[in-house]
């Protein structure tokens, strides 16, 4: 006998909802036209009944107390946590857990665990405001992970899943009027639903977004409308269709008013049936609402004289019309972000000032589409949204703003993966994973059973969403494979809002789709779609440009493509921001966490450490260089022009003294060479310049030697970066196996070292010739060439360069290339050219959460580096062939060296390992080929 209780809702795929209401807009209640026009939520029918809750934790619902819902429990105990929180954040239960794709559960769908399933259990208690005590009450709770039941003054009210998507219960019935009401609420960790809610994204739970008490007048009131703006032929006048739907008897009066709150239009309709009203309006020239223009017009619908819902409009058309995705009759070219809701200390509770100040960032940096992420968003992003103006896609949002369904079950495809055979493992990657997502789609996308929580998830986020005029994608989601399901939620949609195209990047072919789509596609597959004739859809990049930190590159050259050709739509970058959570060390030291630094296993470590922007939401080096690429075409083609027409001629070399000769001195450990005013030491074993003085003052502080590794990048790691570990570049030094000395007739003097640059553990290496040549002037020449020799050398070297170290003192930096802040060669458009300074190197440091290679700056003519006492360094390259002409070239320098970046594993580890004197990087070339 089974010493469990009947299968619980949050195991049982039957059970989705318990007593919920059905969904609807967004919208609330007001007393008069006035209040409703004010936008003021505290003059609506509205309790918000966030604030401090009594809370208890349990590691199963089997150990969570029972009977907590009654009035007279004895919670005197218990915690007080805030609501809206989540709970892992809030010093409660085993802390967060970031995965990107793998279940972080035992896979046994639809079941979730038993054991080690935490359960919150909340209390607190409301009273029932005045002004609707006589109203229908009911419940609504904005976002709940994962799933929860109800209960108000010990009645059980009802149940629901669905993390994202907002519930209402109606606890008419339930509430006492004039008194104390105890509104209970246990939350489950995991429930069947976690299968398809399996996000790139940290795993916590909570409520963590606002709980209300609604009222709604009893007799009569508005259940929900919708809105519609159809433009005719010449996009000049349009129809305002509005359906409204009306729970019992009245007359609906509909107005519209213009920004300035002016009445445009005006009319009438009696409910007296299950009919829906409908409304057809005229209206003449309306202004055209588009991300670049967010013009709102205000929407009231009143039953009576003392009820009034409100709606701000937008009169625009979204249509899939010769063969591209057009608003109001014209192309768009989406200009997007990949938005997570996510701040560093409140995870996803996110405040509306932060929302707002995400939203400004965006508009003051070009960009115009916003996608949330595979997964609806807090409701007041869509007011803003339309108010400022992006395109939303309903899974994220921008000048698009895209919604998805609050759907994604990854984890299947690392299953499907680890099955495959040996043979089907040395497939080409493509149809390896076409193999892997048709059988991970078997699971739930493809399954029948799973139909129901599918199609439920679409109905909730369109109905939720549908009055906002910058919503004009809903998207099926991410990353759940393709199968029946997606088909029936795409006829559903299609069936209840014509008005909307649909997305889902699966669809390869877009077969049933609006457009195709694509994940980081090379730049040669984009434009080979172009100039394919037979495509009959547009091709959006739902994700492209990763940015992990340093970089991303190549921005400029995917938006170049999207202006050549039509059929190109655009993308979202992923993503907006790293998701790293606020925490200190024992000693206090603060950092921003990722995977592994909560004891949560399994993790994907720092991957979650993906955005323009670091975890606090400031602007990364990607981000500006993203707003560049973002400019309008007009404004690039004149700043470039402005750049090119500004130039500096070359830092002048100084003169040879003619009657000097430079001298070698040999010892039997190292060369001394003296010239003029200046003495270099150079190590015989070592082949490295030790010392170099002018005038008895030391320039340097840490050998002058060849170097080829710098920590690779996060972007670099999966491909590159892995390689270069494996071929233990690391790990690889200079070692020198020959010296000559001669002393030339012009006063110069060569000193040319027989090198190998090579690892420990493996017999691969650069055979190295470097030539030294010595000036009375002061100056140095270096000439390196390398020959690569020996088995299973890195397919590329990162860098081609030198590495030294000047004197603490050595702070003052000016440079002719770009600037001021970081570039690369693929990402340095925002960068211009001209004469930069610094007075302190930590200025030239771009500290990255986690450490990588960062600050480097591209393009450079000269640099200089001094102590502000006229004592320092100047470099320039001129290429082997003529030494007249100058060669571009990338320097970094910072206080820290490229082995303590490569191993720290955090910010405030790589601050440890602060070096006083400043090291100084010098490079030729970058990303070298073999």
């Amino acid at each position: 006998m089974s010493a469990f209780p009947d299968t619980p809702d949050w195991s049982n795929l039957s059970v989705l909802h318990r007593n919920n209401l059905p969904p609807r807009a967004n919208f609330k209640i007001y007393a008069s036209e006035s209040d409703a026009l004010s936008s003021d939520e505290s003059k609506a029918h509205v309790q918000c009944l966030a604030g401090t809750w009594k809370f208890h934790l349990a590691n199963s619902p089997f150990e969570a107390p029972e009977g907590f819902e009654a009035a007279h429990f004895d919670k005197s105990q218990w915690s007080d946590i805030p609501v809206p929180s989540m709970w892992q954040l809030q010093g409660f239960g085993k802390g967060p857990v970031y995965t990107n794709a793998a279940f972080p559960i035992f896979v046994d769908p639809p079941h979730a665990p038993f054991d080690d399933n935490e359960c919150g259990s909340y209390v607190t208690s409301f009273s029932i405001p005045e002004h609707f005590e006589d109203d229908q009450l009911r419940l609504r709770f904005e976002g709940v992970d994962s799933a929860y039941h109800v209960w108000v003054n010990g009645t059980p009210v009802g149940y629901h899943q669905g993390s994202r998507n907002p519930a209402e219960f109606d606890i008419t019935d339930y509430v006492k009027r004039g008194g104390n009401n105890v509104l209970a609420v246990r939350v489950y960790q995991y429930c069947d639903g976690t299968y398809i809610e399996d996000q790139d994204q940290w795993r916590m739970s909570g409520i963590f977004r606002d709980v209300f008490l609604l009222g709604f007048p009893k007799a009569t009131h508005c259940q929900d409308f919708s809105v519609q703006t159809i433009f005719d032929d010449a996009y000049e006048n349009a129809k305002l269709e509005v359906q409204v739907e009306v729970e019992g008897k009245g007359t609906v009066f509909l107005k519209l008013y213009d920004a300035d709150l002016k009445q445009i239009v005006a009319d009438t309709c009696t409910a007296g049936n299950a009919d829906a009203l409908k409304f057809s309006v005229p209206v003449s020239s309306p202004h055209k609402w588009t991300a670049e223009t967010p013009y709102l017009y205000y929407l009231t619908l009143s039953l009576g004289d003392d009820q009034v819902v409100t709606h701000r409009v937008g009169f625009r058309q979204v249509e899939l019309k010769d063969g591209l995705i057009k608003v109001n009759g014209k192309r768009i070219v989406i200009k997007g972000a990949n938005r997570h809701e996510h701040r560093p200390v409140h995870g996803r509770t996110v405040s509306y000032e932060f929302m707002k100040q995400d939203l400004l960032l965006m508009k003051t940096h070009n960009i115009n589409a916003i996608r949330s992420c595979h997964q609806p968003s807090d409701p007041r992003l869509y007011d803003l949204a339309d108010e400022m103006g992006f395109w939303v896609m309903v899974s994220g949002f921008s000048h698009t703003c895209q919604l998805g369904a609050d759907l994604e079950c990854h984890g299947f495809e690392t299953i499907a993966d680890a099955a495959l055979s040996p043979a089907e493992r040395d497939m080409p990657f493509f149809k390896r994973q076409q193999l892997t997502k048709k059988s991970a789609a078997l699971w739930t996308s493809d399954s029948p059973e799973w139909h129901e929580a599918y199609v439920g998830r679409a109905v909730q986020h369109v109905y939720c969403d549908k009055l906002y005029p910058s919503v004009i994608m809903w998207s099926l989601c991410n990353e759940a494979f393709y199968g029946r399901n997606h088909v029936a939620m795409a006829d559903w949609i299609r069936s209840y809002d014509p008005t909307r195209l649909i997305h889902y990047e699966p669809d390869l072919d877009a077969e049933v789709m609006d457009m195709h789509t694509r994940m980081y596609p090379y730049m040669e597959t984009i434009v080979s779609f172009a100039e394919d004739a037979s495509k009959t859809k547009p091709l959006v990049l739902c994700e492209f440009v990763h940015a992990m930190r340093t970089g991303p590159g190549n921005i400029k050259e995917y938006m170049d493509a999207f202006y050549k050709y039509p059929a190109l739509q655009g993308g979202w970058i992923w993503g907006w921001a790293n998701h790293g959570l606020f925490t200190k060390t024992k000693d206090g030291k603060e950092y921003y966490g990722y995977g592994g630094d909560f004891r949560d296993a399994p993790n994907d470590g720092n991957f979650v450490m993906d955005g323009v922007l670091v975890s606090d939401h400031k602007p990364n080096s990607g981000f500006v260089e993203y707003k560049k690429a973002l400019e309008p075409r007009l404004a690039l083609r004149l700043r470039a022009h402005k750049c090119l027409s500004t130039g500096l001629s070359a830092l002048e070399k100084p003169e040879a003294q003619n009657e000097v000769r430079v001298s070698i001195e040999k010892t039997t450990s190292s060369v001394k060479v003296s010239g003029g005013r200046s003495v270099w030491t150079l190590g015989l074993s070592s082949g490295a310049i030790s010392s170099w003085k002018k005038d008895n003052v030391e320039l340097i502080a840490q050998p002058f030697l060849p170097s080829f590794f710098c920590a690779p990048t996060n972007n670099d790691f999966p491909q590159d970066g892995k390689d270069w570990l494996d071929r233990k570049l690391q790990f690889g030094s200079v070692h020198t196996r020959g010296i000559e000395f001669k002393e030339n007739e012009d006063g110069t003097a060569n000193i040319t070292l027989s090198q190998k640059f090579g690892p420990k553990v493996l017999s691969w290496s650069l055979d190295l010739s470097t030539t030294l040549t010595f000036s009375s002037s002061g100056s140095l020449d270096l000439h390196v060439t390398g020959n690569p020799v020996g088995q299973a050398f890195p397919k590329t070297l990162r860098r081609i360069g030198v590495t030294l170290g000047l004197p603490a003192a050595f702070q003052t930096a000016e440079w002719y290339g770009r600037g001021q802040s970081e570039s690369y060669r693929d990402m340095k458009l925002s960068q211009p050219v001209g004469l930069h300074t610094v007075s302190q190197i930590s200025n030239l440091w771009a500290a990255p959460d986690f450490p990588q290679d960062c600050s480097n700056r591209t393009d450079t003519r000269w640099f200089r580096i001094s102590n502000g006492e006229g004592a320092g360094l100047a470099v320039q390259f001129y290429k082997p062939s003529d030494k007249e002409q100058r060669h571009l070239f990338d320097f970094m320098a910072s206080h820290y060296d490229v082995n303590d970046i490569f191993e720290s594993k955090h910010r405030y580890k790589l601050e440890g390992k602060k070096k006083e004197h400043v090291i100084r990087r010098l490079d030729a070339e970058h990303q070298i080929e073999y």
